[in-house]
């Protein structure tokens, strides 16, 4: 992961299937389990952000504000984000 870009361009490549816990289980209902997985897809992009070595916490602030307005509207359009608006 490089320093710079998006909150979605810094994703550590984890995703659902790289838990210790089941994200969407099959215990859930086929028809909810798309809006679990957009929801896990925007805070794993969170969390990968938060974890990032290499970016100072006003970067880490900034790319978390980014995906919060992207997520209300209020900022520019993030794939992680989009999902889970809909």
């Amino acid at each position: 992961m490089s320093a710079s870009g998006t909150a979605t361009e810094l994703r550590s490549g984890k995703g659902a299937n790289d838990e210790n816990f089941p994200v969407a289980s099959h215990l859930i209902h086929p028809k909810n389990r798309g809006a679990i997985l957009a929801f896990y897809d925007f805070v794993r992009a969170g969390d990968d952000v938060a974890d990032h070595a290499a970016l100072s916490p006003e970067r880490k602030l900034a790319l978390l504000d980014g995906l919060a307005d992207a997520l209300t509207g209020a900022g520019a359009a993030d794939p992680e984000a989009e999902p889970l608006k809909r």
